[in-house]
Formats: C-alpha cells, structure tokens, sequence
C-alpha cells in the first residue's frame, strides 16, 4: 500500500498461462455463444490484502511457457474523482518465482519394454514423434514384496502430455477419468496385475508418466506403444479414400460366405466414429489483418479444399489445426462459424449433423458410442431447417499456442411414428461442403452491443481489448441487463444532460444586450459544444455529428475559454490589452486543453491567471479613486452572487460526483455556471473616443477618462474605473 492516507483493501489477483485472465468479479453473464475455460485450464485467483504481508500462489504441475497475470481493486462508491485533486489508493506488488523441480525423471523410448523396481513416486518421460496418434502404456510382470492388502499389483498410474502428473487423491484412487491431456489407472483393480491406458500426445514436448506404489516396493515392466499416422494424411482425399474403402469392401464380399458378408456390411455401414484410425488433419495457414487483433485462417488450396471452404468426408472426423500468436492473437476473440452450404441437400431418409469441438493443445475427445465430443466448446449445425445450417463460438482472450478443431459429421434417421429416438445411419454422400471461418477480433467484431463500446488498452507491453459498458449493463459484451436502466431513466439523463445547457441563453443575450460581441460568440459556441457533446456521450442512442474525441475538447476548451473572457471583461482592462489577452488566453487554454484535458490544471490556471488580472486592475482602480472598487451596489448584486454559484458548482463538479448521479449533478453544473456568468457579465467600456452615450445611472461599472489631463487619451494608464451611479447622464448637443 503505497497511499498512505488509504486504508487495508483487498486486491484481487487472477493468473493464468498463455493469454490474460478472463476475469468476472461481479458474476455478469457472458454473451450467447461464449465459451470459457477452454485452454490450459491453469486459472487460479487469490485475495491479497495491502498490508504488506506476503501471499503465496501454488500452481502444481505448471504448463510451460509464459504465464500472465491482472489484479485490480473493486471500486464500491464508483465517485468521479477530479484528477490532481483526489489522490487515488495505489498499491504495488513485488512478485519473486520460486521453482521446485522433480528429480530423477527416468526417459522412456517408445515402443520398447523397461523393467523397473521402485519404492516411491517415480516419473518417467517421452518424447513422440510428429504424427503419434496416441501412445499406449501397460504394466505386466506386477509384484509387490511387501503386499500387506493383498494386491496384486498395487500402483496408480497417471500419465499426462505436456505437463507433469500431479499428485493422486489417496481417498479417491478407485476413480479412474480421462481428460483431454490425462489418464488416470488404479492397477489395484486388475486381478491378472497387468493394466494399460492410453494418452493423447502433445506435438513437440514431452509427455510424462507418474507410478506411485501403494506397497514398499513393487517391480514391474513398462511398455510403450505409438500409434504413428502416415505423413501423407493430409492429402488424402476423402473421395479417393472412399474409393479405395468400396474397393476393399468388394474384394471381402467375393471371398466370404453368407454370414460373413452380413458381418462385412455390418462394419461398413457402422458410424465412422467407432471407427480407430486417424483422422484426415488439415493445417490452416495464419492471415494478418491491418488492424490490430484482427486476423484470420484460411485452407491452403487443394482439390478439396479452398479459402474457408473444405469438403470434409463422412466416413471418420476431420481435424484442424491452427496457432494462436502471442500478442495480438491473445488480446481479443477467437470466433469461430460454421456454415453448411445452403446448396447442399443431404439424402432423402438423413438428416445431416455436423458438429465441431475447439480443444488447446491436444485434439479433442470423441466418444464412439454417442458420437459426442468430450469438450466444452462444441458447436453443431444440420440440415433440418435454414437457420440451423450456422452456428458460431467465441473464446476471449485465447491461449497461445497449438489449437485444434475435430469436426464430426453424423447422418440421422427418424422412425414415422416421431416417437423414438434418431438413429445413425450410412450417409448417403461421400463429403460434404462446409465453409469454416477462423478469425480474431477485438472485442467481439469490434462491437459491444448497444449499450458498450470496444476499446484498445495498453498495459506496459501489453495489449488487450475490452468492452466499456453504460447504462448499468454489465457482463463481457455489455450484454447483462439484469441491472440496466429503463428507456426512460436513460431519456431524463439525456435530457437532463443537454436541455440544462439552454441556461446559457440569457447570458448570450445579455451579452449581445451589452456589446459583448466576443463573449456572446463564446457563449453561444460553448452551449453548442456542450450540446452536442453530451449527445455523441449519451448512454441512450447517441448522436455524433463528429468524432467524440473532437467535442470533448471543444467543450472543454469553450467552457474554460468562457470563463477566462468574462474575467476579462469584469476586469476591465484596455481594449488593445483585452484583445491580445483573450487571444493568447484561448491559444494556451486549447494546448493545455490537448495536453491533459481533464487535469486540475486545465482549468485552474486559466481562472487563477484571469482573477489575478481582475484583482490587479480592481485594486489600480481603487488606488487612482482612492475609493473601494467596483461599487458596493455591483459587489453585492453582481460579484458575489456570481462567484457563489460559480463556487457551488464547482464544489459539486469536483467532490459529489458518481457514476449513479452524474447526470443529476453535472446538470446542476451546467445550471450554476450559465446563472454565474449572467450575474457577472458588465456593461460594456465605452469607446476611447470619448462618444458621448447616455449612460444611465444603472448599477454597473465602466472605465472613463480623466478629462483634467489633456493627455489621458494619449495615456491610457490615466484611466479611471467609476460607477455608473457617480456620472450625470450627458446627452449632448
């Protein structure tokens, strides 16, 4: 806690490998189709208090490669705070990494038997050649010397790609799963003392094996055994594979007898996913964009393949596989559409359904029996009706690295009666066209809904983008609404927010009234800025006739520019001094303004330097009359009432704030400073060429000369400020 006048809070941490943490404090909903939790599946979250004490993050079995982190404080108040007025509660957190590694990992050749003897947990590690399918592991020759609950072969294997093995529950050893990267075996269970598992490698990094004994010592052997893919999967062309499939079904019809033929199309017409072979693997080639976030996949041409169109066969699923680059690929969404052709028009008795599973590192998870992939992020589209022929995911802030895509097409049949439930049948066709759109975007296609806009943030080094939501909507998107404003609570905002501008209007007349041609001019321009300003800004349909960033600095600039020309008319100063006072005022007010529009500084020097001239020339009056000045009359009904509203307004602007009542008290903002300059705003100086107007004996203040000096209209500094009510009106001949 580097605030000192700042409390103990809580600091929320969020880490992550590959990409930045997909944060949700407030338990928003996410947009439709949003898919999270699809990477690594390392997120891990922590509350740290500021009160200097350290906190630990204990990530087992970490994910190699980069590793990100965010922490932030959640405001409760939401106040709007006046930059260099307020001073914000900062924090800073020192990180150190402190890394305990296994010993002795013992490397495993594949396809080959080891025979080892161990008392405690013992890893092991291979690496798998390019196109390994799968490595299948087995234990055999299993004996313990000390089986003291009379297991035959008491060892849990867990076996990972990419990653070490964690550390088995001992109260749950009996559950055996498989993840998308794991395998869990209790050999316990087996009554021969001989088990197996499978795991799925990761391409280029070492997958690892754990055996922990449940005895003092247990000798075993080790074989592995790689399913290698041939390297020319991918040019394999669905209707030549189909071809060569007929080709060697009709070579096992001449040679079988009656049974065995029924047993020959039994298989044939089987769904393809039962089948164990490896899929048809196509790598999608990586697009830059122009714009940053923005980039895109696409199908290296072949003959059945093109673009974002590929003609995926019916008789196994199709793999994809494509890398997410770090930096821009990770800031934004992954999006994901899926498209049948609309031409296409599947077999009379089937209905076609495809679908399609996004998995990071490792090919995703297929169960043959039901034809569903055992993954989160599924998408699937059929033939059944037009709208059902599209459907679409999003992953935000994907992970870097090795991504796949296991589409999986399944051709259904309905009984008549409706009744039961579709079964699978032999498609009728041999491919089937499927447009495939890869692409990253901020945000989501650089939108937010109605209610947010996208915008592109820098950290450091880092990039990211993110969605900023108005009107109470919450959520990634800004799709939450559950607490949105209603239609009408927006409009009393916007209103509110543009209609107090008009309070301008009687100063603009006023100041036309009296010959303030430039201060009406200002005014007028102000109220405008304003206007138009708060309309582009409004959280119900905004209106922008030209880019935000552009009002934003006309309003700023016109209200300070306000401010400085009426103090320079109450101060009364010589025309020439005037004009060249304004002009290199609103010149400084719009460099600062650029500068740092919403400092303190950006309004505060242009008044204190406009005050401090009316003062210097008040008190030069005060001298030359030996008198107060202005009158007692000007300072009661003009000065002070003016800088009282100025100074409400102010304090309000500055300190009471908040994001909930910022339409109710920059509205009684805007009222309190068109009333200030109503009240202050003078008669104007007459001219120097001493035109004798009647000037009335109104409450005000003017400059006049001293006509006792027959130089003063040579020498400006013998002019004298009087009140009005001191002069006798002079008409003239």
């Amino acid at each position: 806690n580097i605030s000192k006048r700042c409390s103990v809070k809580d600091l929320h941490l969020y880490m992550q490998h590959g990409s930045f943490p997909v944060v949700n404090p407030f338990n928003a909903s996410f947009p439709e189709h949003y898919v999270t939790g699809l990477g690594s599946g390392t997120l891990r979250y922590i509350t740290v208090r500021t009160d200097e004490q350290p906190r630990y993050i204990n990530v087992t079995s970490p994910v190699p490669g980069g590793w990100f982190a965010v922490s932030f404080f959640i405001d409760s108040d939401e106040r709007i705070l006046q930059k260099n007025l307020h001073t914000p509660c900062k924090a800073m957190i020192s990180g150190m990494f402190n890394a305990r590694l296994a010993n002795n990992v013992r490397v495993l050749l594949l396809d080959q038997s080891s025979t080892h003897s161990i008392r405690r947990v013992t890893y092991f590690r291979f690496m798998s050649p390019k196109h390994a399918w799968n490595v299948n592991f087995s234990v055999t020759h299993c004996s313990a010397t000390d089986d003291a609950e009379g297991e035959l072969c008491p060892l849990i294997i867990h076996a990972t790609s990419g990653v070490l093995p964690e550390k088995f529950n001992k109260s749950n050893i009996n559950h055996s799963f498989a993840l998308a990267n794991s395998c869990l075996v209790d050999c316990s269970n087996s009554s021969s003392g001989h088990c197996t598992g499978s795991v799925v490698p990761t391409p280029n990094v070492w997958s690892y094996i754990s055996i922990s004994p449940r005895s003092h010592v247990v000798n075993f052997t080790l074989t592995t055994k790689s399913t290698v893919c041939s390297d020319d999967i991918e040019n394999v062309s669905p209707m030549r594979a189909k071809q060569k499939q007929k080709v060697h079904l009709l070579q096992q019809m001449l040679s079988s007898t009656g049974s065995e033929i029924r047993s020959v199309l039994k298989n044939y017409i089987a769904p393809s996913t039962s089948r164990n072979m490896c899929w048809p693997t196509f790598a999608l080639q990586y697009v830059d964009k122009w714009s940053v976030f923005e980039y895109g996949y696409q199908f290296l041409d072949t003959e059945f393949s093109s673009n974002s169109s590929i003609n995926i066969t019916t008789m196994s699923p199709t793999l994809l596989t494509f890398n997410v680059v770090q930096g821009t690929g990770t800031g934004g969404t992954l999006s994901l559409r899926l498209v049948i052709d609309p031409h296409h028009e599947g077999p009379s008795l089937a209905e076609l359904t495809v679908r399609a599973a996004l998995s990071y590192g490792t090919r995703p998870k297929l169960d043959p029996a039901t034809g569903t992939w055992l993954t989160k992020g599924v998408v699937e589209v059929n033939t059944s009706r037009a709208e059902f022929r599209s459907g679409q995911l999003h992953v935000p802030f994907p992970e870097s690295g090795l991504w796949y895509l296991g589409i999986l097409p399944l051709c259904t049949s309905h009984h008549k009666d409706n009744r039961s439930d579709p079964e699978h049948v032999a498609c009728g066709v041999d491919h089937v066209p499927l447009e495939v759109h890869l692409n990253g975007t901020p945000c989501l296609n650089m939108e937010c809904g109605k209610f947010g806009t996208c915008f592109q943030y820098q950290s450091d080094s880092f990039l990211y983008s993110c969605c900023i939501c108005r009107a109470g909507y919450r959520g990634w998107g800004c799709s939450d609404d559950r607490k949105a404003l209603g239609h009408t609570d927006l409009l009393i905002r916007l209103l509110l927010l543009t209609l107090s501008n008009l309070v301008m209007i009687p100063a603009m007349v006023l100041a036309y009234v009296r010959h303030h041609y430039l201060e009406c001019v200002v005014y007028t321009a102000a109220m405008l800025a304003s206007t138009f300003y708060h309309m582009c800004d409004a959280e119900l349909s905004p209106l922008c006739v030209v880019p935000l960033e552009v009002l934003q600095f006309w309003d700023f600039m016109l209200a300070i520019a306000a401010f400085w020309i009426t103090l320079l008319a109450i101060a009364k100063v010589p025309e020439k001094v005037r004009s060249v006072s304004a002009t290199l005022g609103v010149l400084a007010i719009a460099a600062v303004v650029q500068y740092d529009r919403t400092s303190l500084a950006a309004f505060a020097l242009p008044v204190t330097v406009g005050i401090s001239i009316v003062l210097i020339s008040w008190a030069r009056q005060c001298y030359a009359l030996r008198t107060c000045y202005p009158h007692r009359c000007v300072w009661l009904l003009s000065i002070t009432p003016g800088f009282l509203l100025t100074g409400t307004g102010a304090a309000l602007y500055a300190f009471f704030e908040t994001r909930s009542n910022y339409a109710y008290v920059h509205s009684a903002w805007h009222v309190f400073a068109g009333l200030a300059l109503l009240c202050v705003l003078s008669r104007r100086q007459p001219e120097a060429s001493g035109s004798d107007g009647n000037t009335g004996k109104m409450c005000s203040y003017i400059a006049v000369v001293d006509g006792s000096n027959p130089n003063s209209a040579a020498e400006p500094a013998a002019e004298r400020l009087v009140p009005t009510t001191d002069i006798e009106s002079n008409t003239g001949p």
